[in-house]
C-alpha cells in the first residue's frame, strides 16, 4: 500500500490486533489496552487508495476483491441500522403501520457506494520514458510539455554522470525511477474510469404511483416512510430520543443512506460490535470556552472564561501535482552545494556542464564560464530557454564568449543565446 499510509493508523492497528495477531494480547481492549477508546473513532482513513500489486490478471483480481470487501462491509452495517429501526418501531410495525416504509430501501443500499478503480501496467523505465516523449502516445497530458517536466530533467541529470564518477552500485537503471510518471499516468486512467460513470439505471418502483417525499440531505433519495412518510418520521423521532434532542431533529427527511450514516456507530458498532465508547463526545462551545480557568478558584465557585480557541484545519492543497513531479522544485534548490558545484563545475577535468538545460534553475543562471574564474553575472531566463535545451539534448557551447572582465557582452549574450 503507497498511499495511505498505514503506520501508526488507530483503525487499522485496531483491526490487525484482532485479525492478524501482529500486536500484543491486549492491545486494544477497551479501557485497558494501550490504544484509548478515542483514537478508533478518529476518521482516518481516506476514500482513495494507490498500491503496489502483481501484474495481470491478479492486479484485477485484486481490485476486485477490494470492491467486494468494501461493499460486505457496507451490507453488513446497513443490516445492522435496518434491524436497528425494525427494533425500535417494533410495536407499530407489528400493527401493519406504515406498510411500505423500507420499499426503497435495499436498492438505495445497493447503489452505495459508487465504486472505481484502474490498474496500470508498470513499464521499464526507458519504455515509459520514451512513450512520454512521442506525440500522440497513450500518456497523460503533462502540464507545460514532457521537455520540461521534472523526470525528464532528471533523467539527464543522471546520465551525464560520467561512469567513473558513480558509484559502484549504480550500473544499471531502475525503473522505479520513472515513478512520477507512472503515478500521472495511473490518476489519469483513474480519472477518465471516474468520468465514465459506470453506474446502474434506478429502478422504477410502484409505476403509476405517487413518490415519497425526496431526501432533505442529498436530494436524491427517496425518503423512507413510503405514503405515510410524516405519521412515519414522528414516531421514528420520538423512538431516537425526540425532535429536539434526539438522532433525528426537526422535520428533516432522510433516506436509507443519510439514515445509515446517522445510526451506524450505535447499531453496528454499538451493538453489533459491541463498542463500548461507540461516540465520541463533543464539548459545547460554552464548556471549551471555560476550560483555561483560574486555578485558584474554590470548587462549586462559577467559572470564569479567559479566552477563546482557535481550530485550525489543515489540508495539503494540490497533492496529486506534487506526486506527479509537477510542482517538483528545480534540482538546484534541493542539491548541496556541493552536489551543485559538481554538475557546474565537474571534477578531475571530466562532468561539467549547463544545469539549466535540464531544469537546473528557474529563474537565474550562471552566464560566466566557470573557468574563467570570475564573477559571473546573472541572466534571467524562462522555462522555454530549459525546454529549448532540452530538446537539443543538453548540449551547450563548447565555451560560452566572454569579455576581459569574465562577464557577457550584450552582442555575445544574444549570440549564446542562440545557439542554445
Amino acid at each position: 500500500m503507497v498511499y495511505p499510509n498505514l503506520r501508526g493508523v488507530p483503525l487499522l492497528d485496531w483491526w490487525w490486533s484482532l485479525e492478524a495477531g501482529l500486536f500484543p494480547d491486549g492491545y486494544s481492549k477497551e479501557g485497558e489496552g494501550r490504544m484509548h477508546p478515542d483514537e478508533r473513532l478518529v476518521p482516518s482513513l481516506p476514500n482513495r487508495f494507490l498500491a503496489l500489486v502483481p501484474s495481470g490478471e491478479a492486479a484485477r483480481d485484486v481490485a476486485s476483491e477490494a470492491e467486494e470487501a468494501v461493499r460486505r462491509l457496507w451490507r453488513e452495517i446497513a443490516d445492522a441500522v435496518h434491524a436497528d429501526l425494525c427494533q425500535r418501531l417494533q410495536e407499530r410495525l407489528t400493527r401493519d403501520e406504515f406498510r411500505g416504509w423500507d420499499d426503497h430501501w435495499n436498492h438505495q443500499v445497493e447503489r452505495f457506494p459508487v465504486v472505481d478503480w484502474a490498474v496500470h501496467d508498470w513499464l521499464p523505465e526507458r519504455d515509459a520514458v520514451e512513450r512520454a516523449g512521442q506525440n500522440g502516445s497513450a500518456s497523460p497530458p503533462i502540464f507545460g510539455g514532457w521537455d520540461s517536466h521534472p523526470l525528464r530533467h532528471a533523467v539527464a541529470w543522471r546520465d551525464m554522470i560520467p561512469s567513473a564518477h558513480r558509484e559502484s552500485w549504480h550500473g544499471s537503471r531502475n525503473d522505479a525511477f520513472a515513478w512520477a510518471l507512472h503515478y500521472a499516468t495511473t490518476d489519469w486512467k483513474f480519472a477518465a474510469a471516474k468520468n465514465a460513470r459506470a453506474f446502474g439505471a434506478w429502478p422504477i418502483l410502484n409505476p403509476g404511483k405517487s413518490a415519497p417525499p425526496k431526501d432533505h440531505l442529498n436530494g436524491r433519495d427517496e425518503a423512507l416512510g413510503g405514503t405515510e412518510s410524516t405519521a412515519f418520521w414522528d414516531a421514528l423521532r420520538e423512538a431516537y430520543g425526540g425532535a429536539d434532542k434526539g438522532d433525528f431533529k426537526g422535520s428533516q427527511l432522510d433516506g436509507a443512506v443519510s439514515v445509515i450514516k446517522r445510526l451506524w456507530p450505535r447499531a453496528y458498532l454499538g451493538q453489533q460490535r459491541q463498542w463500548k465508547q461507540w461516540k465520541r463526545r463533543f464539548e459545547s462551545v460554552q464548556d471549551i470556552a471555560v476550560i483555561e480557568r483560574d486555578l485558584d478558584a474554590l470548587p462549586g465557585e462559577p467559572l470564569q472564561s479567559c479566552g477563546y480557541y482557535a481550530v485550525l484545519a489543515m489540508d495539503g492543497d494540490d497533492m496529486g501535482q506534487w506526486v506527479s513531479g509537477m510542482k517538483t522544485p528545480p534540482l538546484e534548490k534541493v542539491l548541496a552545494q556541493k552536489a551543485w558545484d559538481y554538475f557546474r563545475n565537474g571534477k578531475d577535468g571530466a562532468g561539467g556542464w549547463n544545469p539549466v538545460c535540464a531544469g537546473g534553475s528557474s529563474s537565474e543562471v550562471n552566464s560566466a564560464s566557470p573557468a574563467s574564474g570570475t564573477t559571473p553575472r546573472k541572466v534571467r531566463t524562462s522555462q522555454t530557454r530549459s525546454a529549448r535545451c532540452a530538446r537539443r539534448q543538453h548540449r551547450r557551447p563548447a565555451k560560452a564568449p566572454t569579455r576581459s572582465s569574465g562577464c557577457l557582452s550584450l552582442p555575445a549574450e544574444r549570440q549564446w543565446r542562440r545557439a542554445l
